[in-house]
C-alpha cells in the first residue's frame, strides 16, 4: 500500500528539508508511523492523504525543534546531467534548477508547502485543504501567490 507513494513522499520531504539524508530519515519515520497505524487497525480510505498528513506532521514537529530555514542542496547532491545534453545545456539546466530551488526556498512557508504538496503528490487542492485544515479558497490563494512569485523570480 505504501510503496507507490514513496518516491513522491521523498520528493516532498526533500524539497521541504533540502537535505537528502534528512529526507530519507523522515521518510523512514513516515513509513514506521504508517506501519504502526496499520497494525493498530487504522485503515485509511485515502492512503495518499494519510501518508502526506503523517509527513507534514513530522515536518512540523521537526521544525519546532530546529527552527531552521531549509538550505539549498549542494552540487554533489544534484542529479547528473543527461548524456545527450551539451555542456552548455547542462550548465543552463543546473542554473535553472538552482534558481528554482532558491525561489521555492524563499516562498513563505504556507505557499511553499501547498506548492510542494501539489507538485509532489496526486492530492487535489481539496485534499490539500483538508490536510491543512484550511478552506479551499485559502489553499488556492497560496498556490496562486506561490506560482506568481516563482514566475517573477525566474524571469528576473
Amino acid at each position: 500500500m505504501v510503496g507507490p507513494y514513496q518516491p513522491r513522499l521523498f520528493a516532498y520531504l526533500r524539497y521541504q528539508r533540502r537535505d537528502n539524508a534528512d529526507a530519507e530519515d523522515l521518510l523512514q519515520e513516515v513509513l514506521i508511523r504508517a506501519w504502526r497505524g496499520l497494525v493498530s487497525g487504522h485503515a485509511p480510505q485515502r492512503p495518499d492523504t494519510w501518508l502526506f498528513s503523517i509527513a507534514r506532521n513530522l515536518l512540523i514537529d521537526r521544525g519546532r525543534h530546529e527552527r531552521a530555514r531549509p538550505r539549498l542542496v549542494s552540487m554533489d547532491e544534484r542529479p547528473a546531467p543527461v548524456d545527450h545534453e551539451t555542456p552548455e545545456d547542462a550548465v543552463r539546466a543546473r542554473e535553472t534548477q538552482i534558481a528554482l530551488e532558491a525561489a521555492i526556498a524563499e516562498l513563505p512557508e504556507k505557499q511553499r508547502e501547498v506548492f510542494l504538496l501539489r507538485l509532489n503528490s496526486d492530492l487535489t487542492f481539496r485534499d490539500i485543504a483538508d490536510l491543512r485544515d484550511e478552506p479551499l479558497s485559502t489553499v488556492l490563494g497560496h498556490m496562486s501567490y506561490a506560482v506568481a512569485k516563482l514566475r517573477r523570480r525566474l524571469k528576473a
